[in-house]
């Protein structure tokens, strides 16, 4: 009987941290202020883009690409790191961080 308490209790206690970083997360997502007018919004295959540009050392066309994917996908984790790699390495903490904590 106790072990069932203490499970039904770890459940709330998950459930209750999964609500907490959800809110944490759109909380973060409203920090981040995206670019006007991304001309990448109406592609497709976003992050394949955006790592090929990564490549080829042109991260400002990739941060555009990552926002664009990140808007079309809010739970794109892999998006959202990357995007706040890019922002990172560019010396753009508040972004960065903002990224990160999605």
């Amino acid at each position: 009987m106790e072990e069932m308490k203490f499970e039904e209790e770890a459940d709330q206690v998950g459930a209750d941290l999964d609500l907490e970083q959800d809110a944490e997360a759109r909380e973060a997502r409203k920090k981040y202020e995206f670019k006007k007018d991304n001309p990448y919004k109406s592609l497709e295959n976003l992050l394949e883009l955006a790592k090929k540009l990564i490549a080829e050392e042109r991260s400002q066309d990739a941060i555009m690409v990552l926002e664009a994917e990140v808007q079309k996908n809010p739970a794109s984790s892999e998006g959202w790191r990357l995007l706040g790699q890019l922002h990172a390495e560019n010396d753009e903490d508040e972004p960065a961080v903002a990224c990160l904590l999605v």
